[in-house]
């Protein structure tokens, strides 16, 4: 937080490399200073436990760990295709690619770092939560409504 306060003082007026050149230069000094919650010099602290670091597990173990993603697009009537079976979003994201994640039963679709949506995978061709049918249903009123106006 300390370096955010200090980096807002130079409010845009840095480019990319300024900008890394004052970062580099707080986290140095900050690094160096006594901590006010812990009381110790970070850099200090850090000698002192990096012989008990370990290596990270390899590549192998690691993606025993990862859950896949896949991209789906929402198709016009707010839904995307999972396995043959059809599943609900809200009309914000009509048209949009989310990111698609299948874990422990349950399907989690992301709009870039916001949860979409989440649903139970099913074996319903069609699965719709009511909030989103309601949005849907809202959303086509209004889009008519407005095609309306244009037309008078």
């Amino acid at each position: 937080m300390k370096a955010l306060d200090e980096l807002f003082a130079y409010n845009g007026k840095l480019d990319l490399y300024g900008l890394c050149l004052i970062l580099k230069e707080i986290n140095e000094r900050l690094n160096a200073s006594v901590h006010t919650t812990t009381g110790k010099i970070p850099i200090l602290h850090m000698e002192k436990e990096k012989d008990f670091l370990q290596a990270l597990p390899d590549a192998q173990v690691r993606n025993l760990y990862r859950i896949p993603t896949l991209s789906v697009k929402v198709d016009p009537q707010s839904m995307i295709s999972y396995k043959g079976n059809k599943y609900s979003v809200d009309p914000r994201h009509l048209g949009k690619k989310l990111d698609l994640q299948a874990y422990e039963g349950y399907l989690y679709l992301y709009d870039n770092t916001e949860l979409a949506a989440v649903h139970a995978i099913a074996d319903k061709k069609w699965n719709y939560q009511e909030e989103h049918y309601t949005a849907l249903t809202v959303y086509a009123l209004k889009d008519d409504s407005e095609e309306i106006r244009q037309l008078a």
